[in-house]
């Protein structure tokens, strides 16, 4: 318990800190991009996003999952990560390749900006390969060296913000884009070579075969939860324009940015704990006690820091107190999400069990937003109320998953 306690306090240092900062540069970004620009940015990061889960194909978290985090095994660490970093990398470059130079078709297929297409690919490519060196060196249990890593991650991006966007105003979405991915490509870096280069080793086949299932089922319910979760946009896209997307994008800042920081920090360390402890049932019935309690709280804060920022980002983007209101529901339903899943997440058996009903939930969501398109009813409200289904069905089957696959777990919904 010591030992966990310290090393999520150097990850809520790190993530917090440098979320913190990154925060504010968001908040600055909305207020001098504009809707428009601002929309673009969004399309442009949630595609890149999608590449980058989908290019690991659920090997990072396998490499969580199975390497040791004793030094001493130094081969053995070697074996998991090199799988996974092989794997990305060639993904990533492959993914790369096709949208700058598939952009003019891909844009006529998809109704999205060629600068969106085009700058999503290197900022994927930036992604995938440090979410990958990010998983190994939390195996690892390098908590207070990531954490510092990424405060000069968002150190250096404050710097090329304020010269780039602020002092040479160049206040576009591709700039600002372009100003994250140098500021995440100086991190992989060094992740690679201080970190991951003296294990890097050759390709193991039964280390492979080790990871694939595990790897199969993560991607399989990473890639579920990203088109369920970010599909809306490029959808309020096609039917209304990257303006709506700008403003719509502007109401789940707070509520995103928040779940987002919180529970990588605390999943950091959680899942990597969570690994090593037999007696689940009983932190699942703390997590749930501890949401019931915090469910009330969280929302209303989501709610007056979501009005602050909507003050702050300006009269351009038109404050409508239902909209603040959902999305405030949403982001307390996210690090309740976030919890349950680093429980299903460390044990096998019941991360298997739980991706098998992903995919009703993936055909129930794509029917709601091709029959809103079709019949021309793709608004804010419409989405928002559909982010929430997605969620709630998302707790409802990893409780359902607990109770039904494990043994020893007595899963109680209250």
């Amino acid at each position: 318990m010591i030992a966990f306690l310290g090393h999520l306090s150097w990850s809520f240092f790190g993530v917090i800190g440098s979320g913190a900062i990154l925060f504010v540069i968001g908040i600055s970004t909305g207020r001098v991009l504009g809707p428009v620009e601002y929309g673009k940015y969004g399309l442009c990061i949630t595609l890149a996003n999608m590449i980058s889960v989908m290019a690991d194909f659920g090997f990072d978290q396998a490499t969580l999952k199975f390497t040791p985090s004793d030094e001493a095994d130094k081969k053995k660490q070697g074996r998991f990560f090199s799988i996974s970093f092989r794997i990305t990398l060639t993904t990533c470059v492959a993914a790369l390749i096709i949208l700058v130079t598939g952009a003019p078709f891909l844009s006529n297929l998809t109704g999205l900006d060629r600068m969106v297409l085009i700058i999503a690919g290197p900022y994927a490519f930036m992604s995938g390969t440090r979410q990958s060196l990010e998983a190994f060196i939390r195996a690892r249990g390098l908590f207070k060296n990531q954490a510092l890593i990424k405060l000069l991650e968002a150190v250096i991006t404050l710097v090329l913000f304020l010269l780039i966007v602020i002092g040479l105003k160049h206040t576009t979405f591709g700039y600002y884009t372009s100003i994250l991915a140098v500021a995440g490509m100086v991190t992989m870096l060094i992740y690679a070579f201080r970190y991951a280069k003296p294990y890097f080793g050759s390709w193991n086949p039964k280390t492979f075969l080790t990871m694939r299932n595990y790897a199969v089922s993560s991607v399989y319910i990473s890639m579920i939860g990203l088109i369920s979760l970010n599909i809306d946009r490029f959808f309020l896209n096609r039917s209304l324009g990257p303006g709506e997307v700008g403003i719509y994008s502007a109401y789940l800042l707070v509520p995103s940015t928040l779940a987002t920081y919180f529970t990588a920090a605390f999943v950091n360390v959680f899942f990597p704990t969570m690994t090593g402890l037999s007696d689940k049932a009983g932190t699942l019935k703390k997590a749930n006690k501890l949401g019931a309690l915090l469910f009330v709280p969280i929302i209303t804060t989501y709610f007056l820091l979501g009005w602050f920022v909507l003050r702050l980002l300006g009269s351009q983007y038109r404050f409508e107190p239902l909209y603040l209101l959902m999305t405030s529901v949403y982001g307390a339903l996210l690090i309740y999400v976030a919890l349950l899943a680093a429980i299903i997440g460390s044990s096998q058996k019941m991360f298997i069990s739980y991706a098998r009903f992903l995919i009703l939930k993936l055909v129930i969501i794509l029917a709601i937003y091709t029959t809103l398109s079709y019949y021309h009813r793709i608004s804010i409200p419409a989405l928002l109320w559909v982010l929430i289904l997605a969620v709630g069905t998302d707790i409802f089957l990893l409780l359902r998953s607990m109770k039904v696959e494990s043994g020893t777990m007595e899963v109680s919904n209250s």
